[in-house]
């Protein structure tokens, strides 16, 4: 089974470091531009599966996912979620305004973790 079109939690994250190494040092302003849509856009789409638990999945593909019956006793995404959106921000000189409608699931996924998932 092939997983092309599969976005993995670290993957995302640190694709991204190293996609953001690359266009500094050889992208074009339009590019920085057009892969900014696509970074946070990561984030956003994993915040958008938080449902009110604050429980993310490890992955998910086009179809979604599938949120296990326990998922307390679940692999979830791990904390790197929120370093990648900090990462994010620091990196575009403290605009965080993308993240405002959710980052209510952002703190209900760390408040999750946190407390022993």
């Amino acid at each position: 089974m092939l997983d092309e079109d599969v976005l993995w939690d670290w993957d995302s994250w640190l694709s991204n470091v190293a996609l953001r190494q690359v266009l500094r040092e050889a992208g074009s302003p339009e590019d920085r531009e057009k892969a900014r849509q696509y970074e946070r856009g990561c984030i956003q789409n994993f915040l958008g599966c938080t449902g009110g638990v604050g429980y993310i999945p490890i992955r998910m593909d086009r179809g979604g996912f599938k949120r296990p019956d326990d998922v307390r006793n679940s692999n979830m995404h791990k904390p790197c979620l929120a370093q990648h959106a900090a990462f994010l921000v620091k990196e575009d000189g403290g605009d965080a305004e993308w993240l405002r409608e959710q980052f209510y699931h952002l703190q209900a996924f760390v408040n999750f973790f946190e407390a022993g998932a």
